[in-house]
């Protein structure tokens, strides 16, 4: 069985590592990569995007509720601001997160 994951801050440092360990993983398939909208690298693919050779046909997209489409799990390594947009599209989509966020006050993580 494959898991399909989208990767929410896939333009950080984080989230080219996760990217780059998920391409190597054969349980596991990317089916799409979130930034915010002002992120420098939108349409990149997410392959190339973590330094690989290849590329998967997944572009880097700021529509998070698209990339929520067809993924079964979110990983996350955002900023503590982007994580109350991640967590109510995931709610709205039903799709379960791996929050890998720090930073969080405890108002953030009350919510």
């Amino acid at each position: 069985m494959t898991v399909r994951v989208c990767v929410y801050g896939a333009a950080g440092r984080m989230g080219r590592s996760i990217i780059s360990v998920l391409l190597e993983d054969d349980a596991a398939r990317i089916v799409s990569a979130v930034d915010c909208s002002d992120c420098p690298v939108l349409g990149l693919d997410a392959a190339i995007l973590s330094g690989s050779t290849r590329k998967i046909d997944v572009l880097l997209t700021d529509r998070l509720s698209d990339a929520l489409a067809d993924a079964q799990v979110v990983i996350d390594f955002t900023l503590p601001q982007a994580i109350l947009p991640l967590l109510t599209a995931c709610i709205d989509k039903a799709v379960p997160a791996v929050i890998g966020t720090t930073g969080l006050d405890d108002k953030s993580q009350q919510e």
